[in-house]
């Protein structure tokens, strides 16, 4: 960010407010350069969240001698009363982890970021096609290989007469043979484009 443009510290927007991100050192070093991460509050230590977390109640020795009705509503006061525990401090470091464990694959200033998330990939290869239900294709080692090779897309409506109560004119059927793709690609999403 040029840091010679004078900017607002908050913006309102038409819902609700968004703050101009504060990149800090996340003292981490695999967490470096990774503006999400840094955009996020430091890491807390356990009195941090304790100051963070705990509401204590102002009692003061002069609350005993005031009229009984006013003094309720200061005993009322002790529902608002919180002291952290030890599974409090627990939960906040798990989020704290998952949200930066989160973060670290998705570092947007990573080459390996851009490419996976740019790169596309072809699956107008080896595909086949027969116009009627076979028993067992569903399998990955199901023999196809007498069924006719074709390109995609394809419309199998066209494979019959014209008749408009074909019922293959309002049908897709689509099939991949699974092994055929790239093991490296088996763990992200995978997204058709038409």
């Amino acid at each position: 960010m040029n840091s010679n443009i004078p900017l607002p510290t908050s913006r309102t927007t038409f819902r609700g407010r968004f703050v101009i991100a504060n990149y800090r050192d996340p003292e981490i070093e695999f967490h470096r350069g990774n503006p999400f991460i840094e955009a996020l509050p430091p890491i807390w230590s356990f009195d941090d969240v304790a100051s963070k977390f705990e509401r204590n109640i102002d009692f003061k020795e002069e609350h005993r001698s005031i009229r009984p009705e006013l003094r309720l509503h200061y005993v009322q006061e002790v529902i608002r009363f919180f002291q952290p525990l030890g599974v409090h401090m627990d939960l906040e470091q798990r989020f704290s982890r998952m949200i930066r464990a989160g973060y670290v694959d998705r570092n947007p200033m990573s080459p390996r970021f851009a490419r996976d998330v740019r790169e596309r990939i072809s699956i107008d290869f080896d595909w086949r096609f027969i116009q009627e239900d076979v028993e067992g294709a569903e399998a990955i080692s199901f023999n196809d290989s007498q069924w006719r090779q074709l390109d995609v897309p394809h419309d199998w409506s066209i494979e019959g007469s014209y008749d408009e109560n074909n019922p293959a004119a309002a049908s897709v059927s689509v099939t991949i043979e699974t092994d055929s793709i790239d093991s490296n690609h088996s763990e992200r999403d995978k997204h058709l484009r038409f």
